[in-house]
């Protein structure tokens, strides 16, 4: 097994369980405040899904990410904007089936890119004060790492309100 086949099944499980995860998140659950400085979880997944296409497409390749251009307004999540801040996530509106289904464009189009990534290209990371690190890096920490930590988050949110948070 190569590298490259390391990182499909690392990011096929982190894409997987994200998915698991929101399966019996209704938009009512999904948009209820925790309270604190918690996100709600439309703006969790929204984050997770518009990030990861900006990254992949914009970030790794310099190509349009996908909410920039055949999904544009369709992606179910407005305003679409791969950052989060508290003021985007007290604001942001998902519509839950748009967005599983932008999430599935976004996912098909992941995997392929990363079976024929040159997992030893370097990429700048100097804007998150990261240096300089190989793709290879960036697809197991910023992508499989990045879903598995928002995966985590969700399932917290749902714990707080009473429903089971993990698939498991």
């Amino acid at each position: 097994m190569n590298g490259n086949e390391v990182l499909q099944q690392a990011i096929g499980f982190a894409t997987y369980y994200i998915q698991q995860v929101m399966t019996d998140v209704t938009p009512e659950i999904a948009h209820k405040d925790p309270g604190g400085t918690m996100q709600t979880i439309a703006a969790t997944y929204a984050h997770a899904i518009v990030s990861t296409d900006w990254q992949i497409h914009t970030f790794f390749r310099g190509q349009p990410a996908l909410y920039e251009g055949e999904w544009a307004s369709k992606t179910g999540v407005t305003p679409t904007s791969p950052m989060i801040s508290p003021e985007w996530g007290k604001n942001v509106q998902v519509d839950l089936p748009q967005l599983h289904a932008y999430a599935q464009a976004v996912f098909g189009a992941l995997m392929p890119y990363v079976a024929a990534a040159d997992l030893d290209q370097m990429i700048d990371l100097s804007m998150i004060n990261a240096g300089s690190q190989s793709l290879g890096w960036c697809l197991a920490n910023l992508v499989a790492g990045h879903l598995s930590a928002l995966t985590g988050q969700i399932a917290a949110v749902k714990g707080c309100f009473g429903l089971k948070g993990d698939m498991f």
